[in-house]
């Protein structure tokens, strides 16, 4: 996003295609790997709550961002001219950049691979499986249903 603010103009939107390219990409890498960062740090029993909490906290960063960026716009931009949109644009977009350094420099100092702590529970069952059924037999209707009056029933 440093980027796009270095080169942000009033005619260059030819010059913001592939920044905007690269920024597109980490955010669509970013995400799924902080997802799969936060549930690989909790215990089999405490998945949904890991990721339910970095959903919700994700969301409330991004409206939070939008508020911010949106007051930035507002205080130094505006929708007049393309010029005074520009004047705008620039340091909106420049304050989102110092938050995406903040989040990659944190991602580099986080440690790689570190494993999942095993639970008691998936400990019991990785000694005692529990068999698998298959039902073969489904759906099995021996009767047609009352939607299929009058009509071939290929569950009968």
């Amino acid at each position: 996003m440093g980027w796009v603010a270095l080169i942000a103009e009033p005619d260059a939107f030819g010059e913001l295609v592939v920044p905007m390219i690269v920024a597109g990409i980490g955010a669509s890498t970013g995400i799924p790997a902080a997802l799969s960062a936060v549930v690989g740090r909790v215990g089999a029993e405490a998945i949904g709550k890991a990721a339910g909490a970095n959903g919700g906290l994700r969301e409330l960063g991004g409206v939070f961002g939008i508020a911010i960026i949106v007051a930035v716009f507002a205080e130094t931009g505006g929708h007049a001219s393309a010029q005074a949109f520009s004047d705008g644009f620039v340091p909106a977009i420049a304050v989102t950049a110092a938050p995406a350094l903040s989040g990659a420099l944190t991602g580099l100092g986080s440690p790689a691979g570190a494993k999942r702590p095993r639970s008691r529970r998936g400990a019991r069952s990785a000694q005692h499986p529990t068999p698998r059924t298959v039902d073969t037999e489904w759906p099995r209707r021996s009767t047609p249903g009352p939607a299929a009056k009058g009509t071939e029933n290929e569950w009968a």
